[in-house]
This record gives C-alpha cells, structure tokens and sequence, in this order.
C-alpha cells in the first residue's frame, strides 16, 4: 500500500449515544503513508472516530479501512493499532507483560524498537499499570504504537503527562517512525503549537462534520489577518469578496480574520493603510475548529 492508495474510507457516518448525535453523516477519506492529525475542540467527537475507525464500536454509515468494513473486522484490526490514555489495558499487568502480549497481538512487532523506547521514555517495567504515573500510561501506549509497526497508527492525545522533554521526544521518534518505516499515523492534537511541523494532512472536526481538511500548509495559508482603523477595514471588506471569519474592534483599532489567501488581499489592504499578515497554522485551525 502507498501514499496513493485510500486507506480509509468514511460516507454518511452516523453515531449516537442515546440522544446526542455524535456525527451525523460525515464523509472524507484519508490516503495512505502520511502523519493526519485529528484536531478540534473538546467533545468534537475526535475519539469517538478514532474507536470507529480500529473497528471498536459499531456505527451507521460506511467506514472503510483498506477496502473493508472497520467493525470488529479481524483483518482491519490486525493492521490497525490504537492508543491513548484510556486504552483499556489490563490494570494488574506490569509494562513487561503488556508489551509480551502485544508482541503477541501483532504480527509485525519489533522487540528491538520496544527495547530502545522503552530506554528513551524511562518505563519501568514492573509496577502494576495501576500505579504508573499519568505520563508513564502515556509512553507505555507510545512504545506500543511505534513497536507495533501496524499500518495504520491512531494515536489519541499520546504525549499527556508527558513532560516536555518526553514530549518533544515522542515527536523525535514519530518523525523517526514514519522516515524509517513509512505508515499511516493519524495523531489527534491540541498542541498544533508543537506538532505542526509533523503533519502532512489535517482533518478538522466541529459541532460533529468536517470544518476543512487538506494539506497543513494551505490551511494555515487560508485564514488571512486584517488590521486597521474601524474605517479602513470596512472599506476593504466592502470591496473584498471573502467569507469575514471574525471581527473586532478595541480602542479604535480593528482586527478581522478573513477566509483568503495573503495575494488575495494584499493590494486591498495597501489601498486602505491596512497591515495584512498571515497567521499561524494553530490561529487557522482554531477559527475553523472554533465558532469565534
């Protein structure tokens, strides 16, 4: 399988719990060999797709992983690897057993990879899972995914409790991962601040439905930033053809955020004395993740 190849496949997805719909006819497909981070705000539905996608809970609607139904599908399951905090791993089992087993659960297991990050993160072996720290449930899940080699990786908010030296190296050996033993990763994210170099692809959930998605670069390239006086922006937003994300005004000076490219908007704002700047790939992901 390459990175032209669909591996997931998702049409008129449909889940519920009681009365509150989770997602109520999501489409999109995602291609292989490439890191997708997942983001969006909480309670957006992020692991709830994430269960979905390993086959773990049923649902309405087509979910597709390497042209097969996902759902308690044995030959998905086998390829498809999740971890996150809430993994249900057995509470009385010490990391050594949890990693035997899981050197057992998957066919493409490297003992060797297990031993170097097992090295990195600092694990102890012995204690009960039960009493490891926050971050330590967190690297067990992270030498896991990496050493599992499947090829599909979910990886549902990895790094919490990590500290920032951990955390930074989890996305060492992410990168390390997918240069060495190319896959597909799909990482759900509130530190677009630390991981935005990483992505290759972003998938952006809100209120339930796909806010945007596509290549990190043009979405942190589509939310332009406006500023000026409250006259000069409403000159230059008269004359623009562009969907107004948000806009405000404090002490005079007001600030818009703009659905457009920087060139879009560049000749406008010289016209008007309005400074035009592009935003960072987390303020882009925030406005479409967010309702601002």
């Amino acid at each position: 399988m390459t990175y032209q190849d669909t591996v997931i496949k998702c049409v008129q997805l449909k889940k519920s719990y009681g009365k509150h719909a989770v997602f109520a006819g999501l489409n999109f497909e995602l291609q292989g060999e490439r890191i997708h981070g997942l983001v969006g705000a909480n309670a957006a539905g992020k692991t709830t797709l994430l269960r979905i996608i390993a086959g773990q809970i049923p649902h309405e609607g087509l979910m597709e992983i390497f042209g097969e139904p996902s759902f308690d599908n044995q030959k998905v399951m086998d390829r498809t690897v999740l971890v996150g905090i809430d993994a249900p791993l057995p509470q009385s089992w010490s990391p050594r057993k949890l990693f035997a087993f899981a050197a057992c659960r998957y066919p493409r297991w490297d003992q060797k990879r297990c031993e170097e990050l097992i090295e990195i993160f600092e694990i102890p072996l012995t204690k009960r899972y039960s009493s490891l720290s926050r971050g330590q449930k967190s690297a067990v899940g992270i030498v896991m995914a990496f050493a599992a080699r499947c090829e599909l990786t979910l990886l549902d908010e990895p790094y919490l409790g990590l500290d920032v030296y951990k955390r930074k190296a989890f996305y060492q050996e992410l990168r390390h991962e997918q240069e060495q033993h190319p896959r597909t990763f799909i990482l759900s994210t509130h530190h677009l601040n630390e991981a935005a170099g990483l992505f290759d692809e972003l998938l952006i959930l809100r209120n339930g439905a796909i806010a945007d998605s596509g290549a990190a670069e043009d979405i942190a390239e589509s939310v332009v930033e406006l500023m000026g006086t409250t006259t000069a922006i409403d000159l230059a937003l008269s004359e623009l053809n562009v969907e107004v994300i948000m806009q405000k005004t404090v002490s005079g000076v007001t600030k818009a955020l703009v659905r457009a490219t920087r060139n879009e908007v560049a000749r406008i704002g010289e016209l008007h004395g309005i400074r035009v700047q592009r935003v960072t790939l987390e303020q882009a992901v925030f406005t479409e993740a967010h309702d601002v």
